[in-house]
């Protein structure tokens, strides 16, 4: 029998978690696999380990209907998602290893057809459909605006309900709903921590499905794969756009190092962060009377002074 590890890196979200693991306890199987849950803890300083460990008896109580193998707990002290990742995969016994977010909605056919989207496809990596859940307090302006616009407060991959093979045109999977043969790994090693650094888990997906595409690997986007993601509309304050979007940067910046880009460079910069930094900080100011406009042009500002944060960072490290 085959076995499905699903790995939930875990930080500060125990309630959330509560959430995720009751859709796991749910899901179907078709007789051809059993699943197991694996939570890595990433250093969180709330009640995340009780939580998980009052769900073990619960999950080890599933197993007598022959579809799962126990829910089991690990922490890393290290901090950065790649970190609790790949300790999660270095513990996962599954051929399939199935990932998702600890602030998630697990639809109970989630697991069933991840799977089942490999036996059809014989594919490598698999890219689930992730839909918003916007919640009652959700400004209006969030919610008109196209979720795929959103990025930092709306967390969406929304290829339509139907199944195809992965194309250029597509963006890259996302953390809270992608999977891979265990095999991935020993080919093309783990999630690279350098995209890590914060305690913002941003960049290490994006690096990996670029890993796996320049590796030849077969990845499919199954939209009947589903999983729902509650938008967090204090991800819309000042402060925390200002983190997100700067740890977008500096990953963006970790990418653009490797693609080797011919550019102008001023201090270690490329000069165009230095002009785009400028642009966006004066126009920040005709944006003050819309909070719409007031985000865009904040994201743009941020992601600039991540990017340039990152390239005097290499720079340093270089003397």
């Amino acid at each position: 029998m085959r076995i499905v590890s699903v790995i939930i890196a875990a930080y500060n979200r125990c309630g959330q978690l509560k959430s995720v693991l009751e859709g796991l306890l749910e899901q179907a199987t078709d007789g051809t696999f059993v699943y197991e849950v694996i939570v890595v803890d990433n250093n969180s300083k709330d009640a995340t380990r009780q939580t998980v460990e009052a769900y073990i008896p619960r999950f080890s109580a599933r197993e007598l209907s022959g579809k799962c193998v126990g829910l089991r707990y690990f922490f890393e002290p290290t901090q950065g998602k790649a970190y609790a990742l790949n300790h999660g995969i270095k513990e996962a016994k599954g051929e399939i290893m199935v990932f998702t977010d600890d602030d998630v909605l697990v639809d109970k056919n989630w697991i069933l057809e991840t799977v089942r989207c490999f036996d059809r496809y014989n594919c490598d990596g698999v890219g689930g459909r992730v839909l918003p859940v916007y919640p009652d307090n959700t400004p209006d302006w969030i919610k008109r605006e196209d979720p795929n616009k959103m990025s930092g407060i709306v967390v969406v991959y929304d290829y339509g309900a139907e199944t195809k093979k992965y194309e250029k045109l597509m963006d890259e999977f996302i953390g809270a709903n992608y999977a891979f043969k265990g095999e991935v790994f020993d080919d093309c090693g783990l999630f690279r921590a350098e995209f890590s650094k914060s305690k913002v888990p941003v960049g290490e997906d994006r690096e990996f499905i670029d890993r796996l595409i320049k590796n030849n690997k077969i990845l499919y986007y199954c939209g009947e794969a589903v999983i729902r993601h509650p938008v967090d509309v204090s991800r819309a304050r000042f402060k925390n756009v200002a983190r997100w979007n700067m740890a977008l940067g500096r990953s963006a910046a970790l990418r653009e190092q490797e693609q080797d880009r011919e550019f102008k460079y001023l201090f270690g910069v490329p000069q165009y962060l230095f002009c785009g930094v400028v642009t966006d900080f004066l126009c920040i100011f005709p944006s003050l009377f819309s909070q719409r406009e007031l985000f865009y042009r904040l994201r743009s500002f941020f992601r600039k002074v991540g990017m340039i944060l990152e390239y005097r960072s290499v720079k340093s490290r270089k003397l």
